[in-house]
């Protein structure tokens, strides 16, 4: 990311870099009487960092960010699930 310059650059702790957190992912289900049905889903999140950042830190935002990804995901397919195939739930 674009960071400050000049004596201002010297006192401002800017944001150095924007991650992308993706995850996409599809379901089709053939049953044995030929009946199908397909759902998708897909999350995704951003976060930017300062540029004083440690490497823990950033280890830890890894790890939650994609905690959180992941639960968005899991929100989004079972919604769908339920929506798009309930003839395929029990």
């Amino acid at each position: 990311l674009k960071k400050s310059s000049g004596v201002t650059g010297f006192f401002t702790n800017d944001q150095s870099e924007l991650y992308e957190f993706h995850v996409s992912a599809e379901l089709k289900i053939v049953d044995v009487n030929g009946s199908t049905g397909f759902v998708s889903a897909d999350a995704l999140r951003t976060k930017s960092v300062d540029e004083e950042i440690t490497l823990n830190d950033r280890e830890r935002l890894f790890y939650q960010q994609t905690e959180a990804l992941l639960q968005d995901f899991d929100v989004e397919m079972e919604s769908n699930i339920r929506k798009f195939l309930p003839t395929f739930l029990r």
